[in-house]
């Protein structure tokens, strides 16, 4: 039996293991997205408290920041972490 065309205007039928794919997939993008605009209010929050105490560099019990001059960035590393650096716009 031969597929029958879809009608304009009509959706797709109904296809669970699609449905519940993309719920999953909006739930944990919803969460990284979340995650993202947290972490770009610490970083502005840890730059602004950088140049608020006029400090270029701060490095103290494995917690190493520093600034990056001449743009707005900051450079954070942690532990033995490795060091990353993440642009700020003011």
């Amino acid at each position: 039996m031969a597929n029958q065309q879809r009608l304009p205007g009509t959706g797709d039928a109904s296809i669970p293991e699609i449905e519940d794919a993309a719920r999953i997939y909006v739930k944990f993008r919803d969460k990284r997205m979340k995650l993202l605009t947290d972490e770009v209010e610490a970083r502005e929050t840890l730059l602004r408290i950088m140049k608020d105490k006029r400090r270029k560099r701060y490095d103290y019990d494995g917690l190493e920041v520093q600034v990056v001059e001449g743009k707005e960035k900051v450079k954070v590393s942690a532990g033995g972490e490795s060091t990353e650096t993440v642009e700020v716009e003011e």
